[in-house]
């Protein structure tokens, strides 16, 4: 493919030059620093009515005891997988450093997705546990990205932005309104008020966390016990602190 360099732009010149490079297909911009992602994002806006997709990093050093915030990573994964489905061409906005990370597997995340369409059986318990491998937390009020709830009948879902069939990004919890096995009704809903609001005829229930594994399959869960208590053993860990760790790790709950 041919090279071009382009020298001495300022401002919002970069994503006006960005835009005038548009040929139909998509458009990956990567900028030197993560604050900046948010300012070419802005500035792209005013040039250009094509989907902007932002592709974030984590901002936090490899190595460090601290855990990326949950809605970094459902933008990350939501990103992938709008991309990975290639149905629109929108301009993707990341960092030099985001796209260093490690990242799932093309057909884990594809084989991770959940689709849940109103008016189909499914069974309730089960998708409960795959809320759960994905990295769900439940807990009694959904706030955030990641949460989901139970109250009877209702179970209330805050997945990664998803999209929509008028490919649009939809960006909101959900409440599933079951009768029995069926998906009586699906719609978003205000977390503020808990009032429900738009109907959806379908819905797109993306992992939460980029580490993904079956604890039930002793292929994976035992090995994987072991490595951690011998790398404990081996490198003098804190015994309360390696057992926290394993614990999280055998139960796939989120950790630094």
């Amino acid at each position: 493919a041919k090279e071009t360099y382009v020298t001495g732009l300022r401002g919002s010149s970069h994503a006006w030059f960005s835009t005038q490079l548009d040929t139909g297909s998509t458009c990956c911009c990567i900028v030197p620093d993560e604050h900046l992602v948010s300012l070419l994002e802005e500035d792209l806006h005013l040039f250009t009515n094509r989907e902007v997709i932002v592709y974030p990093g984590y901002e936090i050093p490899p190595y460090t005891p601290l855990s990326p915030d949950q809605r970094t990573t459902a933008a990350r994964l939501s990103a992938l997988f709008a991309l990975q489905e290639n149905r629109t061409t929108p301009m993707v906005v990341t960092s030099i450093e985001a796209v260093m990370r490690r990242v799932l597997p093309r057909q884990m995340l594809a084989d991770s997705a959940e689709l849940i369409i109103a008016g189909e059986d499914i069974d309730q318990q089960e998708l409960i546990f795959s809320l759960i491998r994905l990295g769900y937390e439940q807990v009694s009020l959904v706030r955030g990205v990641g949460d989901f709830s139970i109250r009877g009948g209702i179970l209330d879902i805050y997945p990664p932005p998803f999209l929509q069939e008028n490919l649009s990004f939809h960006n909101a919890p959900l409440r599933l309104d079951f009768f029995g096995d069926t998906v009586e009704s699906l719609r978003s809903f205000d977390i503020y008020s808990q009032r429900s609001l738009t109907e959806l005829s379908e819905a797109v229930l993306l992992p939460v966390n980029d580490i993904l594994y079956n604890k039930d399959d002793p292929r994976l869960s035992a090995p994987l016990a072991r490595s951690f208590q011998q790398s404990g053993t081996t490198y003098n860990w804190d015994e309360e602190q390696a057992a926290e760790l394993l614990e999280r790790v055998t139960n796939i709950g989120r950790f630094a």
